[in-house]
């Protein structure tokens, strides 16, 4: 390790650009409670021979080993956290158990699994996010003196998600701001952009400012993703999630449900920014131009979503919920125009012209 800074000051500034630098690789993640010394690579840390097996499965598996402990305290004993993740296509997810460093509740077909994206049987759902800051200093002084000081100030904002962790890829970008489970890399970021990133996290969008892409996604597609957030500033998350054969989405592309909700998660389709406009944070409406039910016979168009806008005169009361939409299905409309609400709580809702009547009570179209 360089006792000095062997970067440039550009490089932690953010004057040199970082977008589309995610590890392209990294989308099965396992996240190890270690309190240190951390040595130059992780699989190369000190564990009870049980653990330490694993690990060295996990790197041969090709799952991305992380190291993490808690800014400013470490855990004493055999006790340890442990993370499984996956990162690619829209349903990211977590899984979670505290084990026994000597007697791990983890076997090697957890960690196949894991490699070919099935959620195994190990622990429980992580429903939360969790936010990785490098802080390994083995690897580069600058993450440890950079990445350190911005661990222990998002840990005062989130106390419980946020962990530091070892080389994340691309410390020349310190400090290294991770998001799982989407795989979110923002870097160089300080308190007020990580922070940012976070808070957009939580209303599920992914913001341009520092913006590295996405782990697990190919180059190619970070910098596609990267145009589009230049242009929109920021966009829902379902927008920079890609799609894959077989993802769960269905044939046609349809909604997906399941998978990670964080907080304030939107679960929203889409292809291009023109149907979102600057709606990013907003409510939305999602307007599906398939025939989920196979029988208007209309042209799949995929999926669009809509900002919701006021109109006078027309208000839903409180929480919009199963009684309102029967438990998100499509409403009785014509195949074609079919709509989905996956707001959570709607102050106004706008009545497109060419639609039946969508009012306050009247899901039938019959009026009252």
């Amino acid at each position: 390790m360089a006792a000095v800074c062997e970067h440039g000051a550009d490089c932690h500034t953010g004057l040199e650009p970082s977008m589309a630098s995610a590890p392209e690789a990294s989308r099965a993640w396992l996240l190890i409670e270690h309190p240190g010394p951390w040595p130059h690579e992780a699989v190369e840390a000190a564990q009870p021979a049980p653990l330490a097996e694993l690990v060295q499965a996990a790197e041969e598996f090709g799952v991305r080993v992380q190291l993490i402990r808690r800014p400013g305290r470490r855990r004493v004993g055999d006790v340890r956290s442990v993370f499984l993740g996956w990162t690619a296509g829209d349903s990211p997810w977590l899984r979670y158990a505290e084990v026994s460093a000597s007697t791990p509740e983890l076997a090697e077909r957890d960690l196949k699994e894991l490699a070919a994206g099935i959620v195994p049987s190990f622990g429980a759902v992580w429903d939360d996010p969790l936010y990785l800051v490098c802080t390994h200093g083995k690897r580069s002084v600058c993450c440890a003196r950079l990445g350190g000081p911005l661990a222990q100030a998002l840990a005062n904002r989130h106390p419980g998600p946020v962990w530091e962790t070892t080389h994340v890829g691309g410390h020349r970008f310190a400090a290294n701001l991770v998001i799982l489970p989407h795989g979110l890399y923002y870097g160089p970021v300080g308190v007020g952009p990580a922070a940012a990133a976070i808070d957009a996290y939580q209303r599920g969008a992914v913001v341009v400012d520092r913006y590295r892409g996405r782990a697990g996604q190919p180059r190619a597609d970070q910098e596609a993703e990267y145009a589009r957030l230049a242009e929109a500033g920021a966009l829902p998350l379902a927008l920079s999630a890609e799609r894959e054969p077989g993802d769960g989405r269905g044939e046609d592309g349809g909604l997906r449900r399941g998978g990670f909700k964080g907080p304030g998660r939107a679960d929203l389709g889409g292809e291009g920014r023109d149907e979102f406009g600057d709606g990013c944070g907003r409510v939305f409406v999602q307007g599906l131009g398939h025939d989920q039910d196979r029988v208007g016979g209309g042209r799949d168009r995929g999926a669009a979503a809509l900002p919701v806008g006021p109109a006078a005169g027309v208000r839903l009361p409180g929480l919009v919920g199963e009684d309102h939409f029967a438990g998100r299905r499509v409403l009785d409309l014509a195949a074609e125009r079919q709509v989905v609400l996956v707001a959570g709580r709607v102050p106004h809702l706008e009545r497109p012209g060419d639609l039946v009547r969508v009012e306050d009570g009247d899901r039938d179209g019959k009026g009252q």
